[in-house]
């Protein structure tokens, strides 16, 4: 259990005089640890109850009995502090899907005004849901979220019907994924930097599938730069998209952009390839600014 102390300021008048007290009142977020299910024929999911937006939420799959799919977390519309899980031989993915098939959703609001981790797990994998990401703190600009996905994002799902999404709402962000597919099984999975955030995106992003259609899509309306390094490269196929929002500022630092035919990038914003960066442009680049 983590006790956080947040200043309350208190207002007395009397007469024409004003006074101000400063109070202290603590707020306790409790840890809570949830047991997946592994999703093999005979396995179940576990739905994640019981938390509120004061809550560490930690999901634990070890052992590691079958190491088939990876455990599954099923989540019930929940907000909740921060997540992280415990992957005792890091075999298998921590698996999240919802109990609402078509507008399930988690959320999770750090709530800080100073440094902290919103997620940190060895991969993840989504099933039918949403993931947002957001630090609603009055000082949430004092705060760096640190987004830790480990090896691998998939926001993906099995059907058209089901998509899935992660939307990002931090003043400052850093995001660690090695490898995130987004719409790689069927369509309609995006991402989202919202209007506000800033990102630092550290991994390879890939939207789509190689010769194949599908309806998939990147949308920055915040800023969102590629971290130096090579390794941070974006990949467009046929059929998605990347939209880039009249106030966003999308930054690529030393790596590469590709757009494959049938693609589509439309620049309202600022789009900036420097620091050794180059661009493949196969598709269509559409620059409205």
């Amino acid at each position: 259990m983590a006790i956080y102390k947040k200043l309350i300021l208190s207002l007395g008048v009397c007469g024409i005089m004003a006074m101000s007290a400063l109070a202290e009142e603590a707020i306790t977020y409790t840890e809570k640890t949830i047991k997946g299910k592994y999703t093999n024929p005979s396995g179940g999911r576990n739905d994640i109850t019981g938390v509120s937006a004061t809550t560490d939420l930690i999901l634990d799959s070890t052992p590691n009995e079958t190491a088939n799919t990876g455990e599954m977390y099923r989540a019930k519309n929940n907000t909740v502090h921060t997540i992280k899980a415990i992957n005792g031989d890091a075999v298998g993915d921590v698996n999240m899907a919802s109990s609402n098939a078509l507008d399930g959703y988690m959320t999770v609001d750090v709530n800080s005004d100073a440094d902290i981790t919103a997620i940190s797990v060895a991969s993840w994998k989504q099933n039918n849901m949403t993931l947002n990401i957001k630090n609603t703190n009055a000082n949430a600009s004092n705060a760096s979220v640190t987004i830790d996905f480990g090896s691998s994002l998939t926001i993906d799902s099995t059907t058209s019907n089901q998509p899935q999404a992660v939307n990002i709402s931090v003043a400052k962000g850093f995001v660690k994924a090695t490898n995130t597919v987004i719409g790689n099984s069927a369509s309609k999975s995006y991402l989202k930097i919202d209007e506000g955030a800033n990102v630092e995106w550290e991994g390879a992003i890939v939207v789509g599938k190689p010769g194949v259609d599908r309806v998939a899509n990147i949308t920055a309306n915040g800023n969102l730069t590629f971290k130096a390094g090579g390794k941070s490269n974006l990949t467009l196929y046929r059929g998605t998209s990347f939209d880039i929002g009249a106030k966003s500022v999308v930054n690529f630092v030393n790596n590469a952009f590709t757009l494959n035919k049938y693609a589509t990038v439309n620049v309202n914003g600022r789009l900036i390839m420097g620091g050794g960066s180059y661009s493949y442009i196969n598709g269509t680049m559409n620059i409205n600014n």
